[in-house]
């Protein structure tokens, strides 16, 4: 009895120095390391709730409006949209540092820009996929065209196709695009009013498209000018802009979309060829093939405020 009693006394005590031990030692500091990570990690979610909140209140739907965003579109005539298959575009989406097909595409559109003169380009990427791995396709309107697998030494001949405005060339692969087109400008890394108002807005399009086979596709874009008349969505074939959109103007917009005014008319440069619901007036910031004084001359005929402010330049 008396070994017994010495042995778990011996027990005892070796147990007390163990703790002692994992209080002290390694196992202690390293269980305060998990700690501090896990209370770093929890402020710093709370700080990006709070910038979250931050950015919803100032560069969401409920922000102070920055004066109309009527007429506010520069002349161009063809949109170009490259498939990049991502929407985490750099604060400039063309990098001078990446050899890429955008970046090759948009370095050659621009050295040959004087000869574009009267028939003009806009180029702007979206998040849809290309449909080969091999190569970019790039979705062409008003002609409503997709080129597919277009590598960069396919670029001289596809610049010769846009600068005749017509398919010329037999060694690229162009099919038809039978769908309509809502393109929104989601652009977080160039401006916070974009990348909190275009993702919520392709989220509710997606929402009211679910399940029905309207024809209607819909993607992010990259900057496409004016970011403070976010949400911007661009609608084509017939190449409507719309700013200030917000979730409750969807279903107007999706009725305009699914509507024949959507489709180019032979008069489509005409003024009297823009019909537009009352509803939507506010938020018609142009249309492709207008010159700014046809859009202002429209939008004055409706009795809304021209922004006399400088018009973002097409390029």
């Amino acid at each position: 009895m008396v070994f017994a009693g010495s042995a778990l006394a011996l027990w005892l005590s070796k147990r007390r120095h163990a703790t002692l031990q994992m209080t002290s030692g390694p196992i202690a500091e390293a269980d305060e390391e998990v700690k501090l990570q896990d209370n770093h990690l929890e402020k710093s979610k709370k700080k990006q709730k709070q910038k979250k909140e931050v950015d919803i209140a100032c560069c969401g739907f409920d922000r102070v409006k920055e004066g109309s965003c009527s007429g506010t579109v520069s002349l161009y005539q063809r949109h170009v949209f490259v498939c990049t298959g991502r929407s985490d575009w750099p604060k400039h989406t063309v990098s001078e540092d990446e050899e890429g097909f955008l970046e090759l595409f948009s370095k050659q559109l621009k050295e040959k820009k004087a000869e574009f003169k009267g028939n003009a380009i806009k180029l702007t990427a979206c998040d849809e996929p290309s449909k080969d791995i091999t190569g970019s396709d790039i979705l062409l309107f008003p002609k409503s065209i997709r080129y597919r697998n277009l590598k960069p030494e396919n670029i001289p001949t596809l610049l010769s196709d846009l600068k005749q405005d017509k398919i010329i060339s037999r060694e690229l692969t162009v099919e038809p695009i039978h769908e309509r087109y809502v393109f929104v400008c989601s652009h977080m890394n160039r401006d916070p009013r974009c990348g909190v108002c275009g993702p919520a807005l392709v989220e509710n399009f997606n929402d009211q498209l679910s399940g029905k086979n309207m024809g209607v596709i819909v993607r992010k874009c990259s900057h496409v000018g004016g970011h403070k008349y976010a949400g911007n969505v661009l609608v084509f074939p017939g190449g409507d802009w719309f700013g200030y959109v917000t979730p409750s103007d969807v279903q107007s917009l999706l009725r305009y979309i699914l509507s024949e005014h959507n489709i180019p008319k032979l008069d489509k440069n005409s003024i009297e060829s823009v019909e537009m619901s009352p509803e939507l007036r506010p938020l018609w910031r142009g249309r492709m093939g207008l010159s700014e004084e046809q859009q202002q001359a429209i939008v004055k005929s409706w009795g809304l405020p021209i922004d006399e402010q400088k018009k973002e330049e097409v390029h």
